[in-house]
């Protein structure tokens, strides 16, 4: 004889668990939509072609794009040091060239912040030689918001590879 009561409750039971587990998916769905996220592609040597005021010059180039459902405003960026420090490449660009800082980065939006290439690589020689940088690491860049977060990205470049 089948005790249809025992049925019935587990049945209640199970459907109880999965409205539980449905609820906790779509919360973390919502909170993944919403956190703030930021894909970057970073190229160390870029020739601007055209009328850019400074004849010639390689670049140093960061782009920054918002893959989050938030706006972002992006204040500086730079490079991470050892013990915490940063060096800050500047929070202003050419306007003609690349994205003044700050600058509000709309969701699927990118930035793309350049600097001359000379002064980088002479910065990144004097922080190897200070001991701020190790030359078999490789090169960390940072993206600070204006709420204060700070976007830490690993380039695929070694430091040893701006020492040349």
């Amino acid at each position: 004889m089948i005790n249809w009561d025992a049925v019935s409750g587990i049945g209640s039971v199970c459907a109880s668990i999965a409205t539980f587990c449905a609820v906790i998916v779509s919360l973390w769905q919502t909170r993944l939509k919403t956190r703030k996220s930021l894909q970057f592609e970073f190229s160390p040597s870029v020739i601007g072609i055209g009328d850019i005021g400074v004849k010639d010059e390689p670049y140093v180039s960061l782009s920054v794009t918002n893959i989050c459902q938030r706006k972002i405003k992006i204040v500086s960026w730079g490079i991470i040091l050892k013990y915490g420090h940063k060096a800050c490449c500047c929070t202003s660009t050419m306007g003609c060239l690349g994205d003044n800082l700050p600058t509000l980065l709309e969701p699927d939006v990118t930035a793309n912040l350049f600097t001359i290439r000379k002064p980088f690589y002479q910065t990144i020689q004097k922080y190897n030689s200070e001991k701020f940088l190790d030359k078999n690491s490789k090169l960390k860049m940072y993206v600070t918001d204006a709420s204060g977060s700070v976007y830490v990205y690993t380039t695929k470049c070694k430091i040893k590879d701006f020492l040349k």
